[in-house]
């Protein structure tokens, strides 16, 4: 995985640690979160990564991450770098999947720390 890639999954982690308490978060709430938003909804607020093009904007049914032309899960798949596998792994709710923004954050550290053992084998 290519360093701008890894830079990116370590703002998301940052921007979640940040998130004050008061902003809800829930994982299943993607496509169309308001005021409750996911780790990428989320992501798509923050300075740093609207300066990069990754934001999160009001459509129609509610709000949507987009990156250049794409949107939803292709805009992450390509701002990540990330294969569909792994971009669900990371940023969707499965059934008996820890949807928690802890759990999120544990998975993202896991896959970042991974990525940079790689990287430097």
């Amino acid at each position: 995985m290519e360093k701008k890639y890894i830079e990116r999954l370590e703002q998301v982690v940052r921007v979640l640690e940040e998130l004050p308490r008061e902003k809800k978060f829930d994982l299943r709430m993607f496509m169309t979160c308001g005021t409750t938003a996911c780790a990428c909804g989320w992501a798509g607020t923050d300075p740093w990564f609207r300066r990069r093009g990754f934001k999160t904007e009001k459509r129609q049914y509610g709000y949507n991450v987009l990156y250049r032309e794409f949107d939803g899960m292709g805009a992450v798949r390509k701002f990540f770098g990330l294969d569909l596998g792994t971009s669900h792994h990371l940023f969707l709710y499965e059934s008996g999947k820890d949807g928690s923004k802890r759990a999120v954050i544990r998975r993202l550290k896991a896959f970042i720390k991974r990525q940079k053992e790689f990287v430097h084998a």
